[in-house]
């Protein structure tokens, strides 16, 4: 009798394999459907990531040059194309990759230098843009003469 009221009782758990097979089927259906979106989205990304870091490296390099009281720069495609370097005087401070994003991001027509003044204004007498571009998109940081900093997709 004890043994009839257990197979009972764990008879009626659980799915069948037709329940798992369908399940199973929704589930592969669905990232059928949402794979390309998630590999369209990973190239924007990366474009995206690797263009605010340029503009948080403008950033960083206008206030150095506040705290050290000193010119501070970035070199563009130094020591190789697609990295730039911000210095102070000739001490490097920093040397960033855009490969370490993704292979196909580059400069698009970049500035040689970019030149932050002890009181945060540029040594250029108007503004300058660096594009950083991949994947048929595109990210234009600007910076003013007055030292301000703006990021936009294009």
């Amino acid at each position: 009798m004890q043994k009839e009221h257990i197979l009972k009782y764990f008879s009626k758990k659980g799915f069948t394999l037709v329940e798992l097979m369908t399940s199973l089927s929704i589930v592969s259906v669905m990232m059928a459907v949402s794979l390309p979106g998630i590999l369209s989205w990973i190239p924007e990304k990366q474009l995206r990531s690797a263009s605010r870091e340029l503009h948080d490296n403008i950033q960083y390099a206008r206030i150095y040059a506040i705290k050290a009281g000193q010119d501070c720069y970035l070199d563009f495609n130094e020591p190789n194309t697609g990295q730039y370097t911000l210095s102070l005087n000739s001490k490097t401070l920093k040397i960033a990759d855009l490969s370490k994003y993704n292979d196909h991001l580059q400069f698009d027509d970049p500035p040689e230098r970019i030149t932050f003044r002890s009181n945060g204004i540029t040594r250029s007498n108007e503004k300058t843009e660096v594009k950083v571009t991949g994947g048929g998109k595109s990210y234009r940081t600007t910076v003013f003469v007055s030292g301000a900093i703006k990021l936009e997709e294009l």
